[in-house]
């Protein structure tokens, strides 16, 4: 079975497999809800040419064998069209 990364994990993952196409990494946490649960976030940028590596090793952490994608957008920046994938794992 897939071991389940905690944030930070995630992150020093993803600078191992990317090194510099890894050009930010947050971690957000906040609580939803009446029971007050608490959700993280993980917000990365990286080089485009990096796009393919990062999905690969994000299918490779989430024990379905793939992450889910749930929206992908894009946000026109001027001289350039910024790209925003929004994936899932360890859901479901």
């Amino acid at each position: 079975m897939t071991q389940i990364l905690n944030p930070q994990q995630l992150e020093e993952t993803f600078k191992q497999e990317l090194g510099d196409g890894l050009l930010k990494f947050e971690i957000k946490t906040r609580t939803e809800g009446l029971k007050k649960r608490v959700m993280t976030q993980i917000w990365a940028t990286i080089d485009r040419a990096c796009l393919k590596q990062a999905v690969k090793k994000l299918k490779s952490l989430n024990p379905q064998g793939f992450p889910f994608l749930s929206v992908a957008s894009g946000c026109d920046i001027g001289d350039s069209i910024e790209l925003n994938y929004h994936f899932f794992i360890y859901a479901g």
